[in-house]
């Protein structure tokens, strides 16, 4: 069988236009979004995200930011939000997608930054469960908060 020029051309233009995000950020959504409408910490002053990996970014990256939440410049040092610092408040952010089985998903959502020269890790595991092929957010399960160095 031979295979003609239009033939690999429009293969290459499937191939091109199927570039979707990793499946994980389609289960992470619902939390991106939570993100975007910055009810995820009360608040009323600008805080920044730094956004820590390939997967945190795709699951970012078309939300509508309407909440107090804005991206950071790459590489800005972030202050934590109750250290009187000068510079940029907020968070580096992770979330990762630690198990999924059916209709049923576990992720965590891991947020770093410094206070008084320590870093501080704050975060939270995630039940979202699949409804109608859609998935949310069902409950936090626990959270936590630890000093690192």
């Amino acid at each position: 069988m031979r295979i003609t020029g239009w033939k690999v051309s429009f293969v290459l233009i499937a191939l091109v236009g199927c570039h979707n995000s990793p499946p994980e950020a389609a289960v992470l959504a619902p939390i991106g979004v939570q993100f975007a409408r910055g009810t995820y910490d009360e608040g009323n002053e600008t805080l920044y995200l730094l956004l820590a990996d390939p997967l945190t970014t795709s699951v970012l990256r078309d939300v509508t930011w309407t909440g107090r939440y804005r991206v950071a410049p790459k590489g800005a040092p972030l202050f934590c939000p109750s250290t009187p610092a000068q510079g940029l408040q907020g968070y580096q952010l992770s979330l990762t997608l630690d198990t999924s089985t059916g209709d049923s998903a576990v992720a965590s959502v891991r947020r770093f930054c410094s206070k008084f020269n320590r870093v501080i890790s704050t975060g939270e595991h995630i039940l979202l469960v699949r409804r109608g092929g859609k998935w949310e957010i069902e409950k936090v399960i626990d959270g936590w908060e630890a000093t690192l160095g």
